[in-house]
């Protein structure tokens, strides 16, 4: 009897350490599931929070007095070949008036970059570690201060409200307009535009990507591929 009365005890004994860790188990899961949910509504967040409503594409085209798909043409404007990260990038703004540039009616888009390497050479100070690509997405409550009121009418953001113009974006297109993206890496050409500021020269034809296997560089819009020193010995 002292037998079976120790073994029940002992079954007993498993059973409540069996539902025990069980009911753990399942907190603890119910506290991973919190979790990732609780990430995936973070990451939806941020996703939409880099969304936003396009009003209109103004597209620009440009007369070229030099071919400027060869790189070689754009380093002879004073370029300078940059290896760089890009770490973030922001919404187009105009530009004050330099003794270098004087374009008040293109907005130009802020790159937040990390200098990897100055491949040329040239001492540079970069303001604020960041470089301008012309055109981009410019908010139309400021957009709206580079156009007359017919202009306005004829767009029809005189009817817009305040609310509405910081929330809706007129995109800038220009040919050579390409979209950087954040954490990459690029090889890129650029030339001062004044106060320390230095912009993209032509937007994609003057950003290139490094091929692995040959370390050539590879044109984000032509696709045509360079070797890097032909490029220094210009």
């Amino acid at each position: 009897m002292k037998n079976k009365k120790i073994i029940c005890g002992i079954i007993i004994a498993i059973l409540i350490a069996v539902i025990i860790i069980g009911i753990i188990a399942i907190k603890n899961n119910k506290k991973l599931l919190s979790k990732k949910n609780e990430t995936n509504t973070k990451e939806t967040t941020i996703a939409k929070a880099t969304e936003h409503e396009i009003y209109q594409t103004v597209r620009s085209e440009n007369n070229w007095a030099i071919d400027p798909r060869d790189p070689k043409n754009l380093l002879k404007l004073d370029g300078i070949l940059l290896k760089i990260k890009v770490k973030s990038i922001g919404d187009a703004v105009f530009l004050p008036k330099t003794s270098e540039m004087n374009d008040p009616y293109r907005p130009y888009t802020p790159v937040k970059v990390e200098i990897i390497q100055n491949l040329s050479g040239k001492d540079i100070n970069i303001k604020d570690n960041t470089l301008y690509m012309c055109g981009g997405d410019i908010k139309l409550s400021e957009y709206e201060k580079s156009i007359d009121n017919v202009d306005k009418q004829r767009l029809g953001i005189d009817k817009l409200s305040n609310t509405e113009k910081e929330n809706k974006y007129m995109r800038i297109q220009m040919e050579y307009s390409y979209d950087l993206k954040e954490n990459n890496e690029y090889i890129v050409i650029i030339n001062s535009i004044g106060d320390g500021r230095y912009q993209i020269v032509n937007g994609g034809y003057g950003i290139f990507t490094i091929e692995q296997s040959t370390l050539n560089l590879k044109n984000v819009l032509t696709n045509k591929t360079f070797k890097i020193n032909d490029l220094l010995n210009k």
